[in-house]
């Protein structure tokens, strides 16, 4: 396959700028989402969400009804040259950054930024028989050298701002590639006032990879659709992390290990208290947003600097100190459409965490 490109350089990853049929993105394109059968294995897993079906399907009807359809947006691809090896250019005589790339039969390109786009072209195409759509022309801006780590973050650099697209799951891939958690660059990616989120994303993705405990099977893999059981989303739960992990609480100070073991350890004892809220986390909302905000506050501003100060963090000493709070360590207070809905929204997360709080001694 030739492809007419203009041959660019941006911080030493080769950019070829050119143009493919929608028949031919369809054939060598490539997008890696998350596998739910590889689980949270985050050196082995994708990066993409998963595809909204009724968004690229829009799209694919918006091109066979258009008749002569405008998509100008460009497709952002990767070559993957160090998995793949090095693309062919071949250089026009008149001007060397201009000429053709020669894809061998086989070779795939990673599909960065264009997956609602490129599925909507395949349900036009494949599904609905638009065979006029396949000499569409699209523009591609393909990465020819560029290092997996930086498609991912173009992946989030581009989607992060767009709040209905989940990009935790870059940002901890991400993490799994950086070779330091000061990385600046993840630090400038998280944003402003976000620092904590490093940090959380990483603890949270741990903690849903583990085999034991009271949240194996209840954080929502990354962009599926959740599972009956999966009641808490990886974002959420790395937000609500932000007390315990603030410079304020002292046992931020922990290494990764030694707090996820706390964290660990704190939700076990309030699973002591409350085992038929554990047992069915679809009925009770202890587990779900509301309960991830008001008891991480509640853990960072009492219960666990009490263990700190006790020397234990078992579950069993968790229980014992948050047993006081009768009127909320109780699982009708939890109980869906019980007196929990009282408590919404940041606000409401708040002042349910104070009102635990002055209940304990």
């Amino acid at each position: 396959m030739n492809i007419p490109v203009i041959r660019a350089m941006q911080r030493a990853v080769t950019l070829y700028i050119g143009r493919m049929t929608a028949a031919s993105l369809l054939q060598i394109g490539v997008i890696t989402e998350w596998d739910p059968d590889i689980g949270w294995d985050l050196n082995r897993q994708g990066y993409q969400r998963a595809p909204l079906a009724k968004h690229y399907r829009r799209i694919g009807e918006f091109l066979i009804m258009e008749g002569d359809p405008l998509l100008p947006t460009s497709a952002l691809l990767s070559a993957r040259e160090d998995e793949q090896g090095v693309l062919h250019f071949e250089p026009s005589a008149s001007n060397l950054d201009f000429g053709y790339l020669k894809l061998p039969e086989g070779r795939m390109l990673y599909i960065v930024d264009y997956q609602h786009r490129w599925r909507g072209l395949e349900y036009a195409i494949r599904e609905k028989r638009a065979v006029n759509l396949r000499d569409f022309q699209i523009p591609v801006v393909i990465m020819a050298n560029a290092r997996t780590y930086e498609e991912i973050r173009q992946f989030y650099l581009i989607n992060s701002k767009q709040r209905r697209i989940d990009t935790d799951l870059a940002l901890a891939l991400m993490q799994t590639m950086a070779t330091s958690t000061d990385d600046p660059e993840l630090i400038n990616l998280a944003g402003p006032g976000k620092r904590y989120r490093i940090r959380a994303t990483r603890l949270t993705f741990r903690l849903a990879a583990m085999s034991t405990g009271c949240w194996v099977a209840r954080i929502q893999e990354p962009n599926m659709s959740p599972k009956p059981e999966q009641v808490a989303s990886p974002k959420s739960f790395a937000d609500s992390l932000r007390p315990i992990l603030s410079n304020r609480c002292p046992l931020h100070s922990l290494s990764d290990n030694e707090l996820l073991q706390v964290i660990m350890n704190y939700w076990e004892g309030i699973r002591i208290l409350m085992p038929r809220a554990f047992a069915g986390p679809r009925n009770y909302a202890i587990q779900k947003t509301p309960g991830l905000f008001s008891m991480h506050r509640v853990a960072a501003q009492k219960v666990l600097l009490i263990c700190q100060n006790q020397g234990n963090y078992s579950p069993q000493n968790v229980a014992g100190i948050l047993a006081p709070a009768t009127s909320y360590m109780d699982e009708e207070f939890w109980a869906t459409g019980g007196p929990i809905t009282a408590y919404g929204g940041a606000g409401g997360h708040k002042a349910l965490a104070d009102r635990i709080i002055a209940q304990l001694p």
